[in-house]
């Protein structure tokens, strides 16, 4: 066999291939030494494969070692022991790592194994130009030196390990896309719900202009079929359509709804003339059920709408439950109306308490701008808002006392 050639093996026997890249030199062993030369101080990477159990040796310079197999993979001895042959069938991995140490000494580190397992060192008189490899009497081998480290996986197709790392980026780039999807999907949802309330806000809007200019057919009934909205809208004053109807006056104080507008609205649009404003609270503080935090679990659009027009207080009773407007959030059985309705709700009655508060002193200028801040809080953001003016008072209520 030629020391120069390129050699595919094959071992029919077993059927097995070891793993030759196109660079790697291939000698034949098979009694006499085999001389493998060296380039000088690199690292240099070989492979022995056999279809039977052998024990080589390996001599650089003056050095020797033996190389041999335990249960945590191949082995160098120079102390002239040497433990089990290595293993028929299986492509066993050296690097030899020749260099220049401390005043020049000439020395070379053996290492085992395709995870470099760290070996044995050995010091020689000067640089080796070659590896001298001899096996026990009978034993047959092949020496493969590796133009680079080749360091598959011995228990696996060399091929399937070339790939593993591309596969290994496959999935990374997947993961990693999977998590820019979800926060674009989370991002778009969050932006949907928000332009949803705008939308709801600017109908709403449109169609209390309506009611107060006295325009029925064209105004509020085309408006709220065309919509879809119930007729218990409420503005920033706790009023609804209804309130409009029976108290808009022109200039010469005369209604401007007709009776013939009024009776339509009553009949062809859902109205409860018992509709109470922001000033009336019908429920009990010391109640221990809120009925509306209820109506809003249960889904039921009709009950939530009636009871936010009887004055129903938006805070939950007890004052430690959630909040209806929390209670509306994520609920598949509830009409994607009434979150929008009770968010407006709150924003309309933060508003009305913020302009109830006419003095002029520190602590009044500052609850009413805490009080705006928290209705614009609510509108842009619904339940996730935070009672931040409520802890400012608190610490500042903490400070003053200990002054």
């Amino acid at each position: 066999m030629g020391r120069h050639g390129l050699v595919l093996l094959c071992v029919v026997k077993a059927d097995l291939t070891p793993y030759i890249d196109q660079d790697a030199r291939v000698w034949n062993a098979t009694g006499a030494p085999v001389v493998v030369p060296l380039s000088g101080p690199e690292q240099h990477f070989l492979s022995i494969f056999s279809g039977h159990k052998v024990q080589p040796t390996i001599g650089l310079g003056g050095a020797r070692a033996t190389l041999s197999y335990r249960e945590s993979g191949i082995s160098v001895h120079v102390d002239g022991t040497a433990g089990h042959p290595l293993p028929a069938f299986t492509q066993h991995y050296l690097t030899i790592a020749c260099y220049y140490g401390a005043h020049r000494v000439p020395m070379c580190d053996v290492n085992a194994g395709a995870n470099d397992t760290p070996g044995k060192r050995l010091f020689m008189s000067e640089m080796p130009r070659s590896l001298v490899i001899t096996g026990r009497v009978r034993d047959y081998f092949y020496v493969l030196l590796h133009a680079h480290n080749p360091n598959p996986n011995p228990t696996s197709d060399p091929k399937q390990s070339a790939q593993a790392p591309q596969n290994g980026g496959v999935g990374i780039l997947l993961s990693v896309l999977l998590v820019v999807v979800t926060l674009v999907l989370a991002v778009a949802v969050a932006v949907a719900l928000y332009l949803q309330c705008k939308e709801y806000l600017r109908r709403e809007d449109e169609v209390m202009v309506a009611a107060k200019s006295g325009h029925y057919r064209q105004g509020v009934d085309k408006l709220l079929r065309f919509y879809e909205l119930p007729a218990t809208l409420r503005d920033t004053d706790g009023k609804t359509i209804l309130h409009h109807a029976v108290s808009a006056k022109d200039d010469n104080g005369y209604p401007k709804w007709t009776l013939e507008s009024l009776r339509s609205l009553l009949e062809n649009h859902d109205c409860y003339v018992s509709t109470r404003d922001y000033e009336v609270n019908i429920l009990p503080l010391d109640a221990n059920q809120d009925p509306l935090i209820e109506a809003v679990k249960r889904g039921s659009l009709e009950a939530g709408l009636m009871l936010l027009c009887a004055g129903a207080p938006l805070c939950g009773l007890p004052l430690e439950c959630i909040t209806p407007l929390e209670a509306a959030q994520d609920r598949s059985n509830l009409p994607a109306l009434l979150p929008a309705i009770l968010r407006k709700e709150y924003v309309n009655k933060l508003q009305y308490e913020a302009s109830c508060i006419t003095g002029n002193n520190t602590q009044q200028v500052e609850l009413r701008k805490n009080i705006e801040e928290l209705a614009m809080d609510i509108e842009k953001i619904g339940p996730k808002t935070t009672w931040r003016f409520a802890r400012e008072c608190e610490h500042k209520s903490d400070r003053s006392m200990k002054g």
